[in-house]
């Protein structure tokens, strides 16, 4: 508890000295290897955070939710999709219809646009993803906000429009993103 109250508090430097301590007496936890591995990704050293992530990994007898978790955001971070839509699965793989593990491969699949090969089934995947989602929890504007992300590259503009602007209208803390998609929607 010490060691998070110094992080949010911008103390990352204590509170990795109390994150090291605890695995050097053998009590790391799957969320204190994730404390360290995000206060080194926010350094600046995200291949070094994957590391720590990785070699907490491969110390635990089985899967670690937690520590997918984080290895897939760090892979996003350095754009590494493969990486990181690999941990997204395996987590939804255990956790079937985990909103932010759904909403990351969508995001993932809609980054990877640009094969012309895999376009059409990226996409779609992309918009499988949000839905999953949404069929959940009609609320998650981050889904909302995909699936508008896919319906404007498919041309449906108005739809697209339409779901931007219901995302603004909903959310209680601003989503930029939406703001810049429906500005991009009107550009078309």
């Amino acid at each position: 508890l010490a060691a998070q109250i110094l992080e949010a508090q911008g103390f990352d430097g204590a509170a990795k000295e109390i994150y090291e301590n605890l695995r050097s007496i053998g009590s790391f936890s799957d969320m204190s290897v994730s404390k360290l591995a995000l206060i080194s990704s926010r350094k600046g050293h995200v291949a070094e955070g994957m590391q720590i992530v990785e070699t907490a990994k491969s110390e635990k007898d089985g899967p670690s939710d937690g520590l997918d978790l984080t290895l897939g955001y760090l892979a996003v971070t350095r754009e590494r999709w493969v990486n990181a839509q690999r941990a997204f699965q395996a987590l939804d793989h255990r956790q079937k219809g985990n909103p932010y593990c759904l909403v990351a491969l969508g995001n993932i699949y809609h980054a990877n646009l640009v094969d012309p090969g895999r376009y059409m089934r990226n996409l779609q995947h992309a918009a499988d993803s949000y839905k999953r989602v949404l069929r959940v929890d009609a609320s998650n504007a981050f889904a909302a906000n995909g699936l508008g992300m896919t319906l404007a590259e498919k041309g449906a503009s108005r739809e697209a429009q339409a779901v931007f602007n219901t995302v603004r209208m909903v959310v209680t803390q601003p989503l930029p993103d939406a703001n810049i998609n429906v500005a991009n929607v009107l550009v078309r």
